[in-house]
């Protein structure tokens, strides 16, 4: 099954910061989730928001597009009866996005999202702001006529992670802030509180004023008394200045004006001025989301660098230091030697692959494999039967998880030329139906071999090829089994379910 291609990282950035300068009354979450399944087709997608308090999630809002009536009073059914893995999984990783199947969840929560609402897969995260609590969750969600997302998409995803809780916050100040304007009153100075005391905008002087009655006061957020006072009655006096709530339209904010008592009003900005401030507010948390995406994108090139080392470290470094030991026998073997070439070669060259290729195919992964190991086979007289099956064309692998299955093959493959005495060699692969309690399809694919069997007295394999091939499975969340076959040979067998493939 094919994917439409998403859209560019940058104009959603574009577009979710131009819709929060607006400020209008649409409903700036709902056009943002409306936009966001074009550019990544979705079946329905959520946006969540709140504020961490006392380590306890706190839900300001909730929005969405295309999910049936009841679903947020199932989910919330669900978690509060401890059901409900996906929320401690994004906050014990903010920042990381992750692609959910059906067995991701326990039984009476797949009941619910898959079965009743017909979810079948979801991309999800959620960004934290460390210094207020604040957090945004944004889920995507596709139905079983939909395909999988990628890895390619689930990266697009994270990207963005940080750039929907500052658009929103950018949003929700803006909004708040106009009607604070709209209601200032000279010699007063205003900010856009929640009701917790926390301070997302401030006009300028706000803090000074507030230094006048609390000297020590520093920080985001209200003086405590201050807080509970106007939250429990809405107005506070005090000997200097005095403060009072006022609503506003925007969901889980508030205004407070604070003015000093008696005849020295403190002097205060024209309207000009806050407009001035508003654009600064604006431009630090642009400045802000840039940073987080630029921090974001050294991380993941960071990690990638140490991957492609680590990978030319472990396969290409070990064949040429194992080709350099044979260089200083006295007599080296010829044929040895090449092997021993050749397998670098085999190794920078998937490598190499990995680099350059997104997404792919299962099928396409062991096609190119076949395409650098034939020549090989060909030349030791080893027939090879290929037999896929169709399927595997739509089953889709990041480039890591090909390169992870192309080299667990490879080394099946090279302990057939170099071990097993075989004149023929089989590679089947095929896609297992789910079964009917209600499982994800698996992949099998087997390599077997008409040579010698495995040569050790327990008949099981042994050595560094084998641990770097159960390495590599565990990676892809599958299942490895090496073992001799009647009546004579070696099977290779490897399984996973598909719903592990392009997992965080």
């Amino acid at each position: 099954m094919t994917h439409p291609p998403i859209a560019p990282l940058g104009s959603e950035v574009v577009a979710l910061y131009r819709d929060a300068r607006a400020g209008t009354p649409i409903d700036f979450k709902l056009a943002a989730l409306t936009r966001a399944c074009q550019g990544v087709p979705a079946t329905a997608a959520s946006w969540v928001n709140g504020v961490v308090v006392g380590g306890v999630p706190v839900m300001h809002d909730a929005s969405s597009v295309g999910l049936l009536a009841g679903f947020w009073d199932s989910i919330g059914s669900l978690i509060a009866r401890g059901l409900d893995p996906l929320g401690p999984a994004m906050f014990g990783a903010p920042g990381r996005s992750l692609v959910t199947l059906p067995d991701f969840y326990p039984p009476e929560f797949r009941a619910v999202i898959h079965d009743r609402y017909d979810l079948h897969c979801g991309l999800t995260g959620l960004w934290l702001d460390p210094d207020t609590g604040s957090f945004s969750s944004v889920c995507f969600y596709r139905s079983q006529a939909l395909p999988v997302f990628t890895e390619q998409e689930r990266q697009w995803h994270e990207q963005l992670l940080p750039h929907w809780l500052d658009s929103l916050a950018l949003h929700r100040v803006f909004r708040a802030a106009q009607e604070g304007a709209g209601a200032w009153r000279p010699g007063a100075h205003f900010a856009v509180v929640e009701r917790s005391g926390l301070i997302h905008y401030a006009q300028p002087g706000f803090g000074e004023a507030l230094k006048t009655q609390w000297p020590a006061w520093t920080g985001a957020c209200l003086p405590e008394t201050l807080c509970r006072s106007l939250d429990h009655s809405g107005a506070w006096a005090g000997p200097i200045l005095r403060a009072q709530w006022s609503p506003t339209s925007t969901n889980g904010l508030k205004l407070v004006q604070i003015e000093q008592r008696g005849a020295s009003a403190v002097e205060v900005g024209a309207p000009a001025e806050l407009a001035a401030s508003l654009e600064q507010t604006e431009r630090q948390l642009v400045r802000m989301a840039d940073a987080n995406a630029a921090h974001h994108w050294d991380r993941v090139v960071a990690e990638e660098r140490q991957r492609i080392v680590r990978e030319l470290h472990d396969g290409v470094g070990a064949q040429l230091v194992g080709l350099l030991s044979m260089i200083h026998r006295s007599t080296p073997d010829r044929r040895e030697m090449e092997q021993a070439i050749q397998g670098a070669l085999d190794d920078m060259r998937l490598a190499i692959d990995a680099m350059q290729t997104q997404d792919m195919s299962v099928d396409s992964a062991l096609a190119d494999l076949r395409y650098r190991l034939q020549p090989r086979l060909d030349a030791a007289g080893i027939q090879l039967r290929w037999d896929p099956a169709i399927e595997l064309g739509s089953v889709e692998m990041a480039a890591s998880e090909a390169f992870d299955l192309q080299r667990i093959f490879l080394e099946a493959f090279t302990n057939v030329l170099k071990h097993a005495g075989a004149r023929h060699v089989e590679l089947r692969g095929e896609v297992v139906n789910a079964s009917a309690g209600g499982h994800d399809p698996w992949v099998h694919i087997e390599l077997k071999d008409d040579g010698d069997g495995l040569r050790t007295d327990s008949g099981a394999p042994t050595g560094q090829g084998f641990r770097n091939m159960q390495y590599r499975a565990d990676k892809l969340g599958a299942e490895l089994t090496v073992e001799s076959v009647a009546p004579t040979g070696t099977a290779v067998r490897l399984k996973w379910p598909i719903g592990r493939l392009s997992r965080a």
